[in-house]
């Protein structure tokens, strides 16, 4: 039997006598797993609330406990109950050989003890010189905290509305002395307490927290050396000191376990220009940890953590009377089994209570992390709570954004939340579903501040007695620091019930949750190139958008009509639920029906001739006539455009009676609908008049060209003269009028009347007197009617006569209505001329920024040619803009068919040719890659 502690000693290691009843409570056997003793240790498992039971060491000799609970105190309340379990049950916790865990945990105290005793000899020769240093820097502080007490004191004379009105550069001149006295970290305070006096309703309280703090630090270096080992760690910390990593790894207590890391925050000094990195860790037991990593502008972090990381690894943390921040020891492979949100709190009301503690040890601390479960998300347009599951609300500090995020991963259904506490809101910055699936929010530390009913009544009393001047502002402080101490954790969370029912049940799939953050990247991305092709491929395979990315698309739709009809079909069931929560979303996702067409607005009811387009054209026409009379010059020009949807003979009546309409917009519309319809009268009108003028000689064969001495009745509503219908026609050119003409006859008609292939009819244009007139005339025809053939040939003509007579947008319009296996034939034979032709530079280059598909072949000729021409960037006949830029373009243009292998040759060529700018290039193909998973993965399921 071992020499166990008598019950005094207990109460000594419990700290207070709240900790040994606690301690009391759990020191029972039916709790405990395999209690036991060996040696100068005892060990057990005990069942808490989580579904893994924590594992309790503690060490006799100087009383040194280790518990995997969430708990920040040491010891906890299950290390003195198994203290007390082994004095009051001593059958119970028998002798036994230590397992496994224990073994571990008995070998690293042996190594630390040794690595202390050679530090301790090591270090006697130099520790003069140290604390000398030591001695110099604490009276640096003292001073600069003597100075930063004086100025407090006088600022608070002024009163809070004084401190309030007080100019930025007199906080920013404090905060300089405080760097210059070694004082990073209450320089830091004092920045936070000037940005407080604009955060809103709560600026006051806020302001005279971060005061009291600082006050209350300032007291509590004065004594720093009766205070607790942890407490003046806490100081140290709080005034910026660092602690070297040797330190740490000697000192800090250590924890292996899996973790996960769940969340990850940027921060730049501005006037520095360092960059912090703050990574939030959560491991399967429960434990918390902050891993910092700092890097100057523009440099990378040494650190390849990312939000949702996994990975088994051993922690030490900073010697902390609350600690938290840690140091990675070091890292193995990924736990892909193991659980990260069992042991978080149960309710806010756990929570404040946790944080009060940690308050308790650590007054400095900023932000308190922590998990809680099952809370539901609830709010309106300007304030967000989570509601737990005793109804009880904490307030949200949160982008609006990330809040309509949050509720639409949820989906109105609870969800576990890891985020930062302040004492007046929460800050989500991770969720889960019931399914693991996990959700960042926020990549930025300055979260907007909300109003809250939440602050302690007695520092709301302070703040507004410091409306006035403060007769002792040290008396102040000090009343605020105790107030803030005492409340904070005793705040009584308002009752609130949720204010949306949950969304209906989605009958589609989302995509693959390994794909997540690729759709993360492109559709919260505004502009990027990838959106269109990402929305097209989830929308053809019937796949759903991720959840928390519905808000964003209804976003883009609200903006963008161009990708409202894509939107609408990627957003399902969750996007419609929106919809009809935030009103602004309304017309982007909640369709009108037919009954509502005299109610809607003007971009609802295009939305519901397109749709009618495609299933009951007659009733589109029926709905748009009903109220043309009526309808703005805006809204019946967008309802003439819908008509290109499913166009037919049988639209022609209502196009021919928009060419007498008082709008020329809506006149256009119409005729440029018309012109694709061979059969109209309005295409037999201009085919009339063209013959007239266009007319084929033979022996030797050529083109010439006859304008009328007059023109038809029809031609002003025709538009062949610049005119409103009634009005007299104004003087036109001859060549003008006939390239009028000519542009509104589908140039097929002249291949069928002269049997003659369109790129012969092109060369005698050419030839002509009128050939800018044909050309044109042509080109415009052929955009019109949407014709390839003549798409090819117009685009061979301009390559091969280089005639200036097509203008680079129209050439890219002509590629556009290429299908790919033209636009093979077209590019294909032009490759051996690349280098050599800045024509056929310019050819590539309109088809790559055009919205042509290309084919496989295709892809992989150009990929190979841009590979080779790579080799003559620095000969003069391009740039490494040029090229990086063509390169760009070729990305979107690959086929999924062929990415991985254009993946794998970039990547195998190295960075020494393709060169830093390619960075890019691999990242979109990287994407295109992963989208192209959703393809797969449905002929995986298929198979």
């Amino acid at each position: 039997m071992l020499d166990l502690p008598d019950i005094n000693r207990i109460r000594a290691f419990a700290g207070d006598e709240a900790a040994f009843r606690n301690g009391q409570s759990v020191a029972r056997p039916d709790r405990w797993i395999n209690p036991g003793q060996h040696e100068a240790a005892l060990w057990g498992e005990y069942r808490g609330s989580g579904a893994i039971p924590y594992r309790v060491f503690v060490a006799l000799d100087d009383l040194t406990a280790a518990c995997s609970c969430p708990s920040r105190k040491t010891p906890c309340k299950h290390a003195v109950g198994l203290v007390l379990l082994a004095v009051q049950h001593p059958t119970v916790v028998s002798a036994a050989a230590p397992p496994a865990w224990v073994q571990d945990r008995l070998a690293r105290r042996t190594t630390q003890s040794n690595a202390s005793e050679k530090s301790r000899s090591s270090s006697s020769g130099s520790s003069t010189a140290a604390t000398q240093r030591t001695a110099q820097r604490e009276q640096r502080a003292a001073d600069g905290l003597g100075t930063l007490e004086r100025w407090l004191e006088d600022v608070l004379s002024r009163g809070l509305l004084a401190l309030r009105q007080m100019p930025s550069s007199e906080w920013e001149d404090c905060a300089r002395r405080l760097i210059d006295a070694q004082l990073p970290g209450v320089a830091r305070m004092i920045r936070t307490a000037a940005q407080s006096c604009f955060s809103g309703d709560l600026w006051a309280e806020r302001l005279v927290w971060q005061l009291a703090r600082i006050h209350l630090l300032i007291r509590a270096f004065r004594h720093l050396n009766a205070l607790p080992a942890g407490a003046q760690s806490e100081v140290r910390t709080a005034l910026g000191w660092t602690m070297k990593q040797e330190e740490v790894h000697r000192h800090g207590e250590t924890w292996a376990d899996a973790w996960l890391v769940v969340a990850q925050t940027l921060e730049t000094d501005e006037r520095t220009g360092l960059r912090t990195q703050r990574n939030w860790l959560l491991s399967s037991a429960g434990r918390i940890a902050l891993v910092l990593y700092f890097a100057p502008r523009s440099q990378p972090f040494g650190s390849d953590l990312t939000p949702g990381m996994r990975f088994y690894g051993e922690l030490a943390y900073f010697p902390a009377a609350f600690p938290l921040r840690a140091l990675i020891l070091q890292r193995t492979s990924a736990n892909a089994d193991a659980v990260f949100a069992q042991n978080g709190m149960p309710d806010g009301a756990a929570m404040l209570e946790a944080y009060a503690d940690a308050l308790g040890r650590a007054p400095w601390l900023e932000a308190f992390p922590t998990v809680i479960r099952q809370v539901t998300v609830s709010g309106d347009a300007h304030h967000w709570w989570l509601i737990d599951a005793t109804n009880r609300a904490l307030p949200l500090a949160i982008e609006p954004m990330a809040a309509w995020k949050l509720l639409s991963f949820s989906g109105g259904e609870p969800v576990t939340t890891f985020g930062l506490w302040d004492g007046f809101a929460f800050a989500p910055l991770t969720a889960w579903d019931t399914s693991q699936r996990m959700i960042t929010l926020t990549a930025s530390a300055r979260i907007p501040l909300p109003t809250s009913p939440l602050q302690p009544p007695d520092l709301l009393r302070l703040a507004h007695q410091g409306w006035h001047a403060v007769a002792d502002p040290g008396s102040y402080l000090r009343q605020s620091a105790e107030a803030g101490l005492r409340d904070f954790g005793g705040a009584l969370l308002p009752e609130m019930r949720p204010a949306f029912p949950p969304t209906p049940t989605e009958p589609r799939p989302d995509p693959p949750y390994k794909v997540w953050r690729t759709f993360e990247t492109i559709l919260g991305t505004p502009q990027h190139p990838l959106l269109d092709e990402a929305l097209t491929t989830l929308a053809d395979r019937n796949i759903r958008a991720p959840p928390h990315l519905a808000p964003v698309l209804l976003e883009y739709a609200r903006q963008d009509a161009r990708v409202r009809d894509l939107v609408r079909r990627v957003v399902g069931a969750r996007g419609d639920w929106l919809g009809r929560i935030n009103p602004e979303w309304t017309d982007s996702v909640v369709p009108l029906s037919p009954d509502q067409w005299t109610t809607g607005r003007i971009e609802q009811r295009v939305h519901l001739l397109q749709t009618l387009r495609r299933t009951d054209p007659a009733l589109a026409r029926q709905l748009l006539l009903s109220t043309w009379s009526k309808d703005s010059a805006r809204a019946r020009v967008a309802f003439v455009q819908t008509l290109a949807v499913g166009l037919s003979d049988d639209d022609e009546p209502l196009l021919e009676a928009c060419l007498t309409d008082a709008r020329s917009e809506v006149r256009d519309a119409a005729r440029d609908l018309l012109v694709r319809l061979p059969q109209s009268a309005f295409v037999q009108r201009m085919w009339r008049r063209a013959q007239q003028m266009l007319h084929l000689h033979q022996a030797p064969l050529r083109l010439s060209v006859e304008t009328p001495n007059s023109l038809d009745a029809d031609a002003v509503r025709d538009g062949l003269v610049p005119a409103t219908p009634g009005e007299a026609p104004q003087a036109i050119e001859p060549g003008v009028l006939a390239a009028a003409v000519v542009s509104r006859v589908p140039p097929s008609f002249w291949v069928r009347a002269w049997h003659l292939a369109p790129d012969q009819l092109l060369v005698l244009a050419g030839e002509s007197a009128f050939n800018e007139m044909l050309i044109k005339g042509w080109t415009a025809a052929t955009l019109r009617a949407r014709d390839a053939d003549w798409a090819l040939a117009l685009l061979n003509f301009w390559q091969e006569s280089k005639t200036p007579l097509l203008d680079d947008q129209a050439c890219m319009e002509l590629i556009d209505l290429l299908p790919p296996e033209m636009l093979a034939d077209l590019l294909l034979p032009q490759i051996e001329r690349f280098r050599s032709s800045h024509q056929v530079r310019l050819l590539f280059y309109l088809a790559l920024q055009s919205n042509a598909r290309w084919t496989p072949a295709l892809a992989q000729a150009a990929f190979e040619m841009y590979r080779t021409a790579l080799s003559n960037v620095d000969r003069g006949w391009v740039t490494t803009h040029w090229f990086t830029t063509h390169l760009l373009l070729l990305a979107l243009k690959i086929p999924p068919e062929i990415i991985e292998k254009a993946l794998a040759a970039v990547v195998s060529d190295g960075t020494a040719i393709w060169g830093d700018a390619m960075t890019n290039v691999v990242e979109l193909l990287t994407l295109r890659r992963d989208i192209a998973l959703l393809e797969h993965d449905r002929d995986q399921s298929a198979a």
